[in-house]
């Protein structure tokens, strides 16, 4: 059985971007495939959003579930275009956990490779990672060590030299030319 949540994570999307978000709400719905790792995953939903929202300007965003077989499963929700900001439900089964959080930035821009300070907030509020499919197609994540205590503020070197106050550049997952490609034959994503 499937359920939307509202508790837990979209009580604190409501809180970080003020009461009316979680009534202009996207529903995000699962996915019919599974992986083995979020990795992998990752890169199955860069091949399959990216090029659009980069041509339609706008920000897709989903959920990692952790499965109880210990597969990864992804949820998936479209903003409007041109709009920087995607305030999300997540649907999932009951017996999966919400162990992350993806989305895309949209079209080519001054900060669209890095988190923003409401990226940020979103970590710091959730306690989960959350991972970003920038427009040049590296993956990276914003951990929630970067963004409280020791780690917080450090910059990676060969991001902005001046970043936006309360932006991250993150850590990179994979790189901008990375495709990952099982071995002849096989598969680690499972459709379903």
């Amino acid at each position: 059985m499937r359920q939307s949540i509202r508790l837990g994570l979209g009580f604190l999307l409501a809180t970080v971007f003020g009461p009316s978000a979680l009534a202009a709400s996207v529903l995000t719905a699962p996915l019919h495939w599974q992986s083995v790792s979020i990795e992998t995953g990752l890169v199955k939903l860069k091949e399959q959003f990216l090029d659009v929202s980069i041509e339609e300007d706008v920000e897709f965003v989903g959920a990692v579930l952790r499965n109880p077989d210990g597969t990864f499963e992804f949820t998936q929700g479209r903003g409007r275009p041109g709009q920087d900001r995607v305030t999300f439900r997540i649907q999932r089964p009951d017996d999966a956990e919400i162990v992350g959080l993806w989305h895309t930035h949209g079209a080519h821009g001054p900060t669209r490779a890095i988190f923003s300070p409401t990226d940020a907030d979103l970590v710091r509020a959730t306690g989960l990672p959350f991972y970003l499919i920038t427009p040049d197609g590296e993956i990276r994540v914003l951990r929630p060590a970067h963004v409280t205590g020791r780690q917080a503020g450090i910059r990676v070197a060969g991001t902005l030299s001046r970043l936006p106050r309360g932006s991250h550049p993150g850590e990179r997952v994979t790189g901008r030319t990375a495709r990952q490609q099982a071995p002849r034959g096989c598969s680690d994503v499972m459709e379903v």
